[in-house]
């Protein structure tokens, strides 16, 4: 499992054949946000389509870009005592995962509900994790249940199935997804977006060698004359750089909608439902990014590209 060209996919790889696939419409390119995915794996299942699903935030996944399903009974790599799970890595010396992970969890012998490990907020209304773990019915011989606290690669399940560092380094980032902090955004950084260096889960910037001018943008955003907010950021010598911390004005988008008398509305997909997935379809998409222009000069609305910038939004406004 992995993100490829912004999309989500698992694949079942054996025998240098891909057996069975699945692979997202909605792309994730939000630098930020923590995701909760499950998937599920059971080639004994009668019905084709219920022997892998996936499960993001909670919410099942049943429109892919590519959906290829398992022949029934079909054996799986992933547990199979002759081959070593690995985790963070393809399996063949490359494709590394260069994101955060926590929480990672295998339960085995049991397709479990996504709500063991998550569940709603009450309030918000947002998924959110639960920060203990109890399956069912049992863990299984080879059910693990790692990085729960930290870089701990020692089993945290009632199992004692503990991994190793096979390469490189493991790195705990206070970041995680019960207590999510404001990182920093790859999207708005120095003159050039290639003179800094992110890493630890884009909590941590570093000028390369000989640019001038460099910084990065955090990802909380402070609506304005709206509400309470706070940060820390910390200073680490490197190589004689000055530093500074402040608040940066980006919100150049709202200061033309207020001239133009436009409105924005957002509405927000993290727990999917029937009236948006119509909405969805009556412009010919099937998931988000989608962003719409009403406008009292066109009797029909303007589908806008998927990725947006200052000079794109003037060109429609104009």
């Amino acid at each position: 499992m992995s993100i490829y060209l912004q999309r989500l996919f698992y694949q079942h790889y054996l025998g240098g054949s891909v057996l069975g696939e699945l692979k997202t419409n909605i792309k994730f390119r939000d630098p930020s946000a923590w995701y909760n995915v499950v998937i599920t794996f059971d080639s004994t299942n009668g019905t084709a389509g219920d022997r892998q699903k996936m499960f993001i935030n909670g919410v099942e996944e049943t429109v892919f870009d590519t959906d290829t399903n398992i022949s029934q009974n079909q054996t799986s790599d992933w547990n199979d005592i002759s081959n070593p799970m690995y985790i963070g890595q393809g399996g063949n010396s490359n494709n590394y995962w260069t994101g955060s992970m926590s929480y990672v969890a295998f339960i085995d012998g049991t397709a479990e509900a996504p709500t063991i490990f998550g569940e709603t907020d009450a309030t918000t209304g947002e998924w959110k994790i639960k920060t203990a773990i109890s399956p069912s019915s049992a863990w299984g011989t080879n059910g693990f249940l790692l990085l729960k606290d930290g870089a701990v690669i020692t089993d945290s399940s009632t199992n004692s199935n503990n991994f190793t560092v096979g390469a490189g380094t493991l790195t705990k980032t206070e970041d995680c997804p019960d207590n999510v902090f404001s990182t920093l955004s790859p999207l708005h950084h120095d003159h050039a977006n290639a003179n800094s260096n992110f890493s630890n889960g884009n909590t941590l910037v570093l000028p390369q060698a000989n640019a001038n001018y460099n910084y990065a943008v955090g990802t909380l955003g402070m609506p304005k004359g709206n509400g309470k907010f706070y940060f820390e950021a910390k200073y680490l010598q490197y190589d004689d750089v000055e530093a500074a911390v402040g608040i940066v004005d980006m919100d150049r988008h709202s200061e033309l909608f207020y001239e133009k008398n436009i409105s924005y509305i957002e509405i927000d997909w993290t727990n999917k439902n029937d009236e948006i997935a119509k909405k969805l379809a009556s412009f010919g998409r099937s998931s988000i990014p989608l962003y719409v222009y009403y406008s009292s000069e066109n009797a029909e609305p303007i589908i806008l590209p998927e990725i947006l910038t200052e000079n794109i939004i003037k060109d429609y406004l104009r």
